[in-house]
């Protein structure tokens, strides 16, 4: 019996030293939920709700200077079985932020199932804009 008691003691201990090594390194400070630069537009195109379909998405070709107007192009091609219009977003980002500097959408309506389009589209990026990256979306318009 005497060894059971050990054993659990010694989990204690080790339990109640992790805990207070743990409580030692959290901070104090709320660590921030959002993060915008000073001089991001506001007003960005909203991407409409809709089923994903990023995978029949491609971006071709993307621009990312600060400071001008950004294009990216690329194709689309609805799945089999669909029938529509796609909405497709790409936001140029902080990729330390995650912060929007840019966003344009773009519509290609009228996609039969199988059938590809090109698209394209553009947006201006701020002259302050940092470690830009890009997000592309794509969804089947909801009607």
């Amino acid at each position: 019996m005497r060894r059971v008691w050990s054993g659990a003691l010694l989990a204690c201990v080790i339990t109640l030293a992790s805990t207070g090594m743990l409580t030692g390194c959290t901070s104090e400070d709320p660590v921030p939920t959002t993060a915008t630069p000073t001089d991001a537009p506001t007003g960005f195109p909203a991407i409409p709700e809709g089923r994903g379909v990023i995978a029949s998405t491609i971006m071709t070709k993307v621009t990312s200077e600060p400071g001008a107007t950004v294009v990216a192009e690329g194709t689309v091609t609805m799945p089999e079985g669909e029938a529509g219009a796609i909405a497709i977003s790409v936001s140029w980002v902080d990729r330390a932020t995650s912060a929007v500097y840019a966003r344009g959408v773009t519509v290609v309506d009228g996609l039969a199932a199988g059938e590809q389009s090109e698209w394209t589209i553009s947006a201006e990026l701020p002259e302050s804009a940092t470690e830009v990256t890009t997000v592309l979306g794509a969804v089947i318009v909801e009607e």
